[in-house]
């Protein structure tokens, strides 16, 4: 082998990138996560054609305002919460603490990296006002310039990666939650209807959990509700507290 040669072991390096705060800072949030917090993972396929079909409804009639499955997503989560407040908790010195609201964050996904605003309060929010204030925080996001009021006070976490084509994902809980939804995309898969193989629109969602703060049967509540709410129309609008005739 010529002295000026590379070893045929090591690899070539191609580039080098430099480490900014946002990748730093993400790199010491998930090794504390993974190091410190004892995950567990629960998964559920929701049928989703009752969704779908009521946001196509929403679209139609309320169009100044773009309405994405993430804002009614984000909606229905901030609503279950409330009634499964051990997913709306934090790990403190002094206990378990269960919050009366919700700050809700959802990921944003940039080139380098990502990041989590907070919807705070979401549980006040009309499904029009979440979707407002969504678009307003990922704009900022985007733009870098987001206040460090819109980063903070998070309660639980929504990814939804499904706009990426994903099917389903494990998400790293983000310290302090207690917990992280991660959803994929809606895709026809078959499933079985009153004994009959069909296929019909489907979205796998998984739940991360932080075993110290809630045990399965926390988990396994919070998503049944998850489920029956997006598959029953009627609950659905309820939950919403929005009908397309009154849009």
């Amino acid at each position: 082998m010529n002295a000026t040669e590379e070893p045929i072991t090591q690899p070539v390096i191609a580039q080098r990138v430099p480490l900014n705060s946002m990748r730093r800072a993400i790199i010491e949030r998930v090794v504390r996560s993974k190091r410190d917090i004892p995950h567990f993972y629960i998964a559920q396929e929701i049928a989703m054609q009752s969704a779908q079909e009521l946001l196509d409804e929403l679209r139609a009639t309320h169009t100044q305002q773009r309405l994405t499955l993430t804002h009614l997503l984000l909606k229905v989560v901030a609503a279950l919460l409330m009634q499964h407040p051990r997913l709306n908790a934090r790990l403190t010195e002094e206990g378990i603490e269960e919050y009366a609201s919700v700050h809700l964050g959802f990921v944003v996904g940039l080139e380098d990296g990502m990041i989590i605003p907070v919807l705070h309060h979401a549980e006040r929010m009309s499904l029009l006002e979440l979707a407002h204030r969504a678009a307003e925080l990922e704009a900022g996001a985007r733009a870098r310039r987001l206040q460090a009021g819109d980063l903070t006070g998070r309660t639980f976490t929504l990814s939804n990666m499904g706009m990426l084509d994903i099917d389903a994902f494990q998400a790293v809980i983000s310290p302090p939650d207690a917990a992280i939804l991660a959803v994929g995309r809606v895709a026809k898969r078959p499933i079985v209807r009153d004994d009959q193989l069909i296929a019909a629109p489907t979205m796998i969602a998984t739940l991360s959990c932080d075993h110290r703060i809630a045990d399965g049967a926390h988990a396994a509540r919070f998503m049944a509700d998850l489920r029956r709410t997006l598959e029953d129309a009627q609950l659905l609008k309820s939950t919403l507290q929005v009908w397309p005739e009154r849009v």
